[in-house]
């Protein structure tokens, strides 16, 4: 049975570590520090349990330094429920990312985190369709970050944008110019993912299937734009007429991935190419 969620009950007191056991060490402005198991918003305030036990201690988020902390479990839960393709679980996970760290959002250390989540966030709206949603986030990170790594991956996400409203070719020119100077790997990964859907839109195979075969390849570790590029890798192959390969790169997406919506796709497709390759569906590989 599914509980849905109560906004007003989040806003009122969020856990963001992500153990009992969690190391979290809150720097303050006045240049004392506090070890602390965890660490939950209050509103304007952290409520945080000591490391050497007694009352829990309240801080002014004001009043805060830097917060280093273990990823929040927040976000672990929302990698999870986006990888589980469950509809409710993944808006549910959504709305409590920008909830439950906003509170991070102008602290270093926290910041960090905050930005992580934005970036999952807007993947998760994107399969919504919330392209508007993904606008504002995305504006707001690249006119406010001085952050230059977060602000060319929103930039991605914008260029990704443009291609969506209808313009891939201005999409790809500015994608373009935005892999050449970047080195993180979260920012390559979406911005390949993002250049091999506008090249497949403007039929483009060929240099699509080159892509999104980049992302598997290099950024392997890059789980969520992962499965959507084995699924576009796949589209490709389809329409370049190389069933087998398709075959092959979907078997890949569902061996780890399968649950979700690219994956979810992806054993549709599995079926078709199968079908038309005279196989039985799922069959195996007279090779293995």
């Amino acid at each position: 049975m599914r509980h849905r969620l109560s906004i007003a009950t989040l806003a009122a007191v969020v856990s963001l570590a992500s153990n009992a056991q969690a190391q979290i060490t809150v720097t303050l402005r006045d240049g004392s520090s506090v070890r602390a198991t965890t660490l939950a918003a209050q509103g304007t305030r952290f409520s945080l349990t000591p490391e050497a036990g007694g009352a829990p201690r309240v801080v002014e988020a004001a009043t805060v330094e830097r917060v280093d902390m273990l990823q929040p479990q927040i976000l672990t839960d929302a990698y999870t429920a986006f990888a589980s393709g469950e509809t409710v679980k993944t808006l549910q996970a959504m709305g409590r990312l920008r909830t439950e760290l906003g509170l991070l959002k102008k602290i270093p250390g926290g910041r960090e985190w905050w930005l992580e989540g934005e970036f999952l966030r807007a993947h998760i709206l994107l399969t919504q369709k919330r392209v508007k949603d993904v606008d504002e986030a995305m504006r707001e990170i690249a006119a406010d970050s001085t952050d230059p790594i977060a602000q060319r991956h929103a930039q991605v996400f914008l260029a990704h944008l443009t291609g969506l409203a209808g313009d891939p070719r201005q999409a790809l020119e500015q994608l373009r110019s935005l892999i050449l100077g970047a080195r993180d790997q979260d920012t390559l990964a979406d911005a390949w993912l993002f250049t091999g859907q506008h090249l497949a839109t403007v039929n483009e195979q060929q240099t699509a299937l080159v892509a999104f075969l980049r992302v598997p390849v290099f950024y392997p570790s890059r789980l969520v734009p992962l499965a959507s590029a084995r699924l576009g890798a796949a589209r490709c192959f389809v329409a370049i007429e190389d069933l087998a390969a398709a075959r092959q790169t979907l078997k890949e997406l569902l061996a780890t991935q399968a649950t979700t919506l690219a994956g979810v796709e992806g054993q549709k497709l599995l079926s078709q190419v199968e079908r038309d390759l005279g196989l039985t569906p799922n069959a195996t590989d007279a090779s293995q």
